[in-house]
C-alpha cells in the first residue's frame, strides 16, 4: 500500500474527496542586474472546503536555483522558516501537524523539483507562500536569458514497479510525479515581473515563449507578462542581447567586512578566428587581430614571452594572449563525421515537439558535409529498434537524408523514454578509424532516472564518442538536458515550441558540426600561479558561442591578475588573462557566497556520485555548507512553525494538481485529440493506476498525461456517469436540425478582429455528481456463482446448437460476399437462454447500411480477455455455451462484413497457481480453433486474490490484430492485477511479469484497441481499488466500464460492445469526408477550433452515433441507441484517422 504521506502532487489544491480548492494566483517578481537573478515567488490559495486541511504540492525550480527563503502568511500572522537537518525538519512539521499548529516544510526532491507541505489551514482562510532564491543567468551565442519554470512534464520512470509507488530504478518515483487536473478546470493565472539592470547598455529585451509588454528605465527595463498570456503551462524565456559586440571580461564581487570574500568571473567565449591573425585593412595596411575576440591589438610591437606559449601579444580588450608565432595547427582537425541521431518518439514528445524534432533533424543534416555519415534511430520505451534502417552509418547523399525525413515524417508519440536503451544502441554502432564519432539527442528529457544516466552515459559511449543533447518542449528537463551533455563531452540546447527553429537550431548545428569544443582544459588561476577556489569544478568545455561563467573565493585584497588557460580545437594552448581590483568590503552582487557554496554542494554530489565510498564524509560536508548558508539540499530542508494553535479537528490532506505543459494542453499546438485517458494522479490505499510507475514496456502517446478523470485509489472511486463516453441519457431522441457551422477560426479573422464562435456550438453538460459506493467486505475466494437447473439442462444438450454448427462450417467452405449487407437482426434468442439483442434497439437505415457497405466498413477483430480462476465458472460455462451464437449473432450484425475471434484467458504466476500464468489463442477465422480454445477453458486455481492480469494485457498488443478492422476487447474478471493491494497479494510489488497493468493498457489505446471490462460483481469489489483498474483500463482505450451482477447478461454484452465499436468504423467514414472536403481550412486551426467545426458539420448531417446503453443490476440485454454527436466522438475518430495516416490535419 502506498503511504498517504508520500502522495506528492502539483498545481491546483484538491482535497481528497475531490473537492477543488483553487489557486487564485501566481506572482513572480525578478530582479536581473548583471549575472544574477533574485527572484521572489508568492502563490495564493484560499480553503473554502468547510474544514482545515492539509496541502502538499510539488513544483518546479530552475535547477541551479540556490533556495534560501521561505515563509507563509495566513490571516495576520506571517511565519518565517528555518533551514535544518531534513528527518529533523520533517518532525518539527509533524508535530507541528499533530498539535493544531499550521507549519510549512520545502523539500528538494530534484534539484528542479521541489515538494511544500502546508499544514493545518483553517477553513475560510487565505493562505500565501512566499520563496526566495537566485542563480546565475545563462549566456549563449551573445544572447542573456532568464527562465522560469512554470509546469513540470510528468517523468517517465524505467524499470520494474516497486509497492512504495517507484520503480527498482526509480525508488521516489511517487514524490516527483505530478497529476494534472480537469481538462475542464483552468489552474490560476500567473503574474510576472522582470526588473532588468544589465550595467551596460542592451538591445530591449525579448520573450521567445510568451507575450510581454516592456518598458525602459533609467537603468534598464521593466517586463510584464501580457494577461492574455497568463495560462502557467510552459517555461516563461526573457531574452536581450548586449548593444555592442563582443563582451568584455566582467568580475563580480562580494564581500563582508574582515571576511573572505566570493566572486563571479564571465569570460567572453572565443569568436570563430580569422583567417590569418593578420588581416589586411581595407586602406591597404596590416593590423594585427586578437584570435579570440577578434579586436584590433594596440601595440603588436609589445611582444613578450609567454610560458606554453612563447612570443606573444595580450589583447587589452579581452586579455587574451595571441602567439606572434605562425605555426600550423597542432594537430590535424576537420576529421569526417559519423553522427548518429537519437530521436525521441515518446508520448511526452507529442503535439509540436516531433515535427520540430524532424525540422531539426532535416537542419542539421542540411549542415554536415558531403563526406559525413549518419544513422538515425527513434526510441521510446520498445526494446525492438523502431527504426527499420539498419546498424550501419549511411553515406550523406540527398537519398539518404529524403529516407530519414521520410522516416521522421511517419513517426507518431508513444510510449516512455528509455534513454539508457537508446544509448546503448547508438553505442554498439561501429567506430571507424579517422572519422569522428557524434551523438547527438533530441528529447525533452522527461525521465526520473537522471542519475543513473549520468552515471551510465560516460561508460556506454566512450572517450571517443561525445553526445550532444538539443531539448524540446515547453517544460524540458533542462537540469538532465545540461548534465548528459556535459557528462558525454558534449553540448546542449533547448527549444521551445513557440520560438523560431532557425534561432536554435542552426546555432545547435554549427557545434555539432565543429565536433569538438573550442576550449578545453580550461584551469583558472592566480597570476603567480597559486589555484582558485572556483565551480563548477572541473570548468566545463567550451563550444562555439558560450561563455565561462565560475564563482571562487578570495582572501586578499588589492590588484591582481586572473588567468584562465586551456587547449584550443587544434590543440594550441590558450591564454586569457583578466586584471582584477579585490576589495575589502563590496555589496556589488548580493548572494555571490550562497551561489558559490550551492556550485560546491553541486560539485561533492557528483563526486558521491563516481566515489559512493566518500558517502559518510560528503553527506557531513554538504550538510554543512547548507545549514550555513540556509540552502536547501537533499539533506536538508526549509521549516516554518507556528506558535499558535489555529485548528482543534484534524486537518483533511489536500492534493495539488497543475495545468498541463502545453503541448499536453494543446495551448500552443495542434493538440492530438486522444487524450481521454486519465494518466498523472495521486496514488491511493497502493492502487497505482494512472500514477503507476511508468515502466519499460508503455507503448501510448498520453502514458504520461492527465484528463478529466480522477485516477484509480482515490477516496471516491469512479463511476459510471463520469466517463464523457458514457452511453446514457437521452438516445434516439429526435436532434432539431442545427444551425449552420462557422468556418473555424484561426488566430485573427480578417481586419483583425478576433474569431467568433457559432451559436451553434453545443456546450458540453456537467458530468453528473458522482456516486457513492459502498464496498461489501470481501467475501471467501470460492464464490463461484450458481447456474440455473434450466441454464444446466439447456447446455447438456449440444443438438440445440448444431444447426448453428453446421450453419458455420458452411460458411468457412462457402465464404461470404464482401459486398453482401445481410438484413438487421433483432432479438436473437435461443431457447432457454436470454436474447442476445434487445427489442429495444434502434435499427440501421437502407441507406445507412449501403453507406456502410460502399465504405468497407465492417471488419472486426474480437477478443475474450477472461480470468480462468475457480470463481469465474459461471461467467466461463456462459461463454462456451453460447461461443457459436456470439459468432452467428456478430457475423448478422448489419455492418459486419468480416469476423475474426482470439482468445486469453489468465491463472496466476507459480506458486500461486502451477498451471500457467497466460495462454492464447491467436485471432482467426477458423471456428475450430477458437471453439476449442473455449473449450478448453475450466474455472480453477488462482491461489491468492490477485491474479496475472498484467499478463494476459500484454499478450493483447502481440495479437496479429488487422489494419482495418475494429479491435474489440471484452475483458471479463472478478480480481485485480498484482501491486494495487498488498494485503493478500503474492506479490505486493507487482507482477513477476515485470510489466505493469496501466502501461498495458495504454499500449492498447496506442495500437487502437478498445477494451469494454466487465466486471463480475459482487467479487471484484471484495479487493480493495479493483473496480478502479478495471474502469481505468475500459476508460484509458476509450472503451467502457460494464457492472455485472447476473451471467446471463455477459453474452449480450459482448455483442453490444461489438456492434458498438463497428459503428465507429461507420462514424470514421463519415468523418473522414468532412475533413477532407475541409482540409485547407483545418489546417489553419487550432485543435480545440478543428473539433468544434467538425462536431457541428457532422450534426448539421445528421450523423449519429450508434452505441449500446447499459446500466448496473440491468437483467436484460442491452439496447443499442442512437445518440447526439459530441466533441468527444470527433476527437477519438480524428485519432483514428491520424494513427491510419489517413490525415495529416
Amino acid at each position: 500500500m502506498q503511504p498517504q504521506t508520500d502522495r506528492i502532487t502539483q498545481g491546483t489544491l484538491r482535497t481528497s474527496t475531490g473537492q477543488p480548492l483553487p489557486l487564485e494566483h501566481t506572482d513572480v517578481k525578478a530582479r536581473l542586474a548583471g549575472p544574477m537573478a533574485s527572484v521572489e515567488l508568492r502563490q495564493v490559495f484560499r480553503n473554502d472546503t468547510g474544514g482545515p486541511i492539509e496541502a502538499v504540492y510539488l513544483f518546479p525550480l530552475p535547477h541551479e536555483a540556490s533556495v534560501y527563503r521561505m515563509s507563509f502568511q495566513i490571516g495576520e500572522r506571517t511565519v518565517q522558516a528555518v533551514i535544518k537537518e531534513k528527518e529533523e525538519a520533517r518532525r518539527a512539521y509533524q508535530a507541528a501537524c499533530s498539535e493544531g499548529r499550521s507549519a510549512t516544510l520545502l523539500e528538494q526532491e530534484r534539484p528542479n523539483l521541489f515538494t511544500l507541505s502546508v499544514a493545518n489551514i483553517p477553513q475560510g482562510e487565505k493562505i500565501e507562500v512566499m520563496l526566495g532564491y537566485q542563480e546565475r543567468l545563462a549566456f549563449d551565442d551573445g544572447e542573456w536569458r532568464f527562465v522560469f519554470p512554470m509546469v513540470s512534464t510528468e517523468r517517465y520512470q524505467p524499470g520494474k514497479p516497486m509497492a512504495s509507488g517507484g520503480t527498482d530504478q526509480v525508488h521516489d518515483g511517487a514524490r516527483i510525479r505530478p497529476p494534472r487536473p480537469a481538462s475542464k478546470d483552468r489552474a490560476g493565472d500567473i503574474s510576472l515581473e522582470v526588473e532588468l539592470h544589465p550595467g551596460r547598455a542592451i538591445d530591449a529585451p525579448r520573450s521567445p515563449s510568451h507575450q510581454v509588454l516592456s518598458e525602459p528605465l533609467s537603468s534598464g527595463w521593466r517586463v510584464r507578462l501580457s494577461p492574455a498570456d497568463s495560462l502557467p503551462n510552459r517555461d516563461f524565456v526573457l531574452a536581450w542581447r548586449a548593444a555592442e559586440r563582443g563582451v568584455r571580461p566582467q568580475v563580480f564581487f562580494e564581500r563582508k567586512a574582515d571576511k573572505p570574500g566570493a566572486f563571479m568571473l564571465v569570460v567572453t567565449p572565443p569568436l570563430e578566428a580569422p583567417p590569418d591573425a593578420a588581416e589586411a585593412k581595407s586602406m591597404g595596411g596590416k593590423a594585427v587581430r586578437c584570435g579570440n575576440c577578434g579586436g584590433t591589438l594596440e601595440d603588436p610591437g609589445a611582444v613578450r614571452e609567454v610560458p606554453g606559449i612563447g612570443p606573444a601579444w595580450r589583447c587589452h580588450y579581452c586579455g587574451a594572449v595571441v602567439s606572434a608565432s605562425r605555426q600550423s595547427p597542432g594537430r590535424k582537425v576537420g576529421l569526417p563525421r559519423d553522427v548518429v541521431f537519437l530521436v525521441d518518439r515518446s508520448a511526452s514528445m507529442r503535439g509540436g515537439s516531433l515535427p520540430q524534432a524532424r525540422r531539426a533533424v532535416r537542419m542539421m543534416l542540411d549542415k554536415l558535409g558531403p563526406e559525413d555519415a549518419v544513422q538515425l534511430l527513434a526510441f521510446d520505451h520498445d526494446r525492438v529498434p523502431a527504426d527499420g534502417l539498419g546498424e550501419a552509418f549511411l553515406p550523406l547523399s540527398p537519398e539518404t537524408v529524403g529516407r530519414l525525413d521520410s522516416f521522421l515524417a511517419g513517426l507518431s508519440a508513444r510510449g516512455g523514454s528509455e534513454l539508457e536503451e537508446a544509448l546503448e544502441r547508438a553505442a554498439k554502432l561501429p567506430v571507424r578509424e579517422g572519422r569522428t564519432r557524434l551523438v547527438v539527442l533530441l528529447t525533452d528529457a522527461a525521465v526520473g532516472n537522471e542519475g543513473r544516466l549520468l552515471r551510465r552515459a560516460p561508460e556506454l559511449l566512450g572517450r571517443d564518442t561525445r553526445l550532444y543533447v538539443l531539448g524540446i518542449g515547453p517544460a524540458v528537463n533542462r537540469y538532465l538536458v545540461e548534465k548528459l551533455a556535459r557528462a558525454g563531452g558534449g553540448a546542449s540546447d533547448v527549444l521551445l515550441p513557440t520560438e523560431d527553429i532557425e534561432t536554435v537550431v542552426p546555432r545547435f548545428a554549427r557545434r555539432v558540426r565543429q565536433a569538438g569544443p573550442v576550449l578545453s582544459e580550461l584551469r583558472l588561476s592566480w597570476e603567480d600561479a597559486l589555484p582558485v577556489d572556483v565551480y563548477p569544478s572541473p570548468i566545463p568545455d567550451l563550444f562555439g558561442g558560450q561563455t565561462v561563467q565560475v564563482i571562487g573565493r578570495f582572501s586578499g585584497s588589492g590588484r591582481t591578475r586572473l588567468v584562465l588557460t586551456g587547449k584550443t580545437a587544434t590543440g594550441e594552448p590558450f591564454r586569457q588573462e583578466v586584471d582584477v581590483d579585490l576589495p575589502d568590503e563590496s555589496d556589488q552582487v548580493p548572494g555571490l557566497e550562497r551561489l558559490w557554496a550551492r556550485l560546491r554542494i553541486d560539485s561533492r554530489l557528483e563526486r558521491l556520485a563516481r566515489e559512493p565510498s566518500e558517502a559518510a564524509d560528503i553527506r557531513l560536508e554538504v550538510l554543512g555548507l547548507a545549514l550555513r548558508h540556509s540552502l536547501l539540499s537533499p539533506y536538508t530542508a526549509l521549516v516554518a512553525e507556528d506558535s499558535e494553535k489555529r485548528v482543534k479537528e484534524p486537518a483533511r490532506r489536500v492534493d495539488v494538481v497543475a495545468a498541463a505543459p502545453a503541448d499536453e494542453d494543446g495551448t500552443l499546438r495542434k493538440k492530438s485529440p486522444y487524450t481521454a485517458s486519465t494518466t498523472g494522479g495521486p496514488m491511493l490505499d497502493g492502487l497505482e493506476g494512472e500514477e503507476a510507475p511508468m515502466s519499460a514496456e508503455m507503448a501510448d502517446e498520453d502514458a504520461m498525461f492527465s484528463e478529466p478523470e480522477m485516477p484509480p485509489g482515490l477516496a471516491a472511486p469512479f463511476d459510471d456517469e463520469d466517463d464523457p463516453m458514457a452511453v446514457t441519457g437521452s438516445h434516439g431522441r429526435p436532434m432539431a436540425p442545427p444551425m449552420p457551422a462557422a468556418p473555424p477560426a484561426t488566430s485573427m479573422a480578417p481586419g483583425g478582429a478576433p474569431p467568433l464562435m457559432s451559436p451553434a456550438v453545443a456546450p458540453r453538460p456537467p458530468p453528473p455528481a458522482p456516486r457513492s459506493v459502498s464496498r461489501p467486505p470481501p467475501p471467501k475466494r470460492a464464490r463461484e456463482m450458481a447456474l440455473s437447473e434450466e441454464e444446466s439442462e439447456a447446455r447438456a444438450s449440444p443438438a440445440k446448437s448444431l444447426g448453428g454448427v453446421l450453419d458455420s462450417l458452411k460458411r468457412m467452405v462457402t465464404g461470404r460476399s464482401e459486398e453482401a449487407t445481410p438484413p438487421p437482426r433483432q432479438g436473437t434468442t435461443r431457447r432457454g437462454g436470454m436474447a442476445l439483442r434487445s427489442d429495444d434497439s434502434d435499427t440501421y437505415s437502407k441507406e445507412q447500411i449501403d453507406y456502410a457497405a460502399k465504405k468497407g466498413v465492417g471488419e472486426l477483430d474480437l477478443v475474450f480477455l477472461v480470468d480462468e480462476t475457480g470463481s469465474m465458472g459461471a461467467y466461463i460455462e456462459e461463454v462456451k455455451s453460447r461461443l457459436l451464437e456470439i459468432i452467428d449473432a456478430l457475423e448478422g450484425a448489419p455492418l459486419c462484413r468480416s469476423l475474426r475471434l482470439g482468445l486469453v484467458s489468465y491463472r496466476d504466476h507459480a506458486p500461486q497457481d502451477a498451471t500457467f500464468a497466460s495462454r492464447v489463442v491467436p485471432l482467426t477465422s477458423d471456428i475450430g480453433s477458437i471453439r476449442q480454445g473455449v473449450e478448453r477453458m475450466q474455472a480453477s486455481g488462482g491461489g491468492d486474490g490477485p491474479e496475472s492480469v498484467t499478463d494476459g494485457l500484454y499478450d493483447l498488443v502481440r495479437l496479429d490484430w488487422r489494419p482495418k478492422a475494429a479491435r474489440v476487447v471484452v475483458w471479463v474478471g472478478d480480481a485485480p492485477p498484482h501491486g494495487v493491494e498488498p494485503s493478500g497479494d503474492g506479490f505486493p510489488q507487482g507482477c513477476p511479469c515485470g510489466h505493469h497493468w496501466y502501461v498495458q493498457a495504454e499500449s492498447c489505446r496506442e495500437m487502437g484497441i478498445t477494451i469494454y471490462s466487465v466486471g463480475c460483481l459482487p467479487g471484484l469489489r471484495g479487493f480493495a481499488g479493483a473496480e478502479d483498474v478495471f474502469k481505468t483500463v475500459a476508460r484509458t482505450t476509450r472503451g467502457l466500464y460494464l457492472p455485472l451482477t447476473q451471467a446471463p447478461v455477459l453474452v449480450p454484452l459482448i455483442v453490444g460492445a461489438a456492434e458498438s465499436e463497428l459503428d465507429r468504423q461507420r462514424l470514421e467514414e463519415q468523418l473522414a469526408e468532412v475533413v477532407t472536403q475541409h482540409e485547407q481550412v483545418l489546417a489553419q486551426a487550432d485543435e480545440q477550433e478543428r473539433v468544434r467545426y467538425l462536431t457541428e458539420m457532422l450534426q448539421q448531417q445528421m450523423v449519429r452515433p450508434r452505441t449500446m446503453v447499459y446500466e448496473e443490476g440491468q437483467s436484460t440485454p442491452p439496447p443499442l441507441k442512437f445518440r447526439d454527436l459530441v466533441p468527444e466522438d470527433v476527437e477519438a475518430g480524428l485519432d483514428a484517422l491520424r494513427r491510419a495516416g489517413r490525415t495529416t490535419v
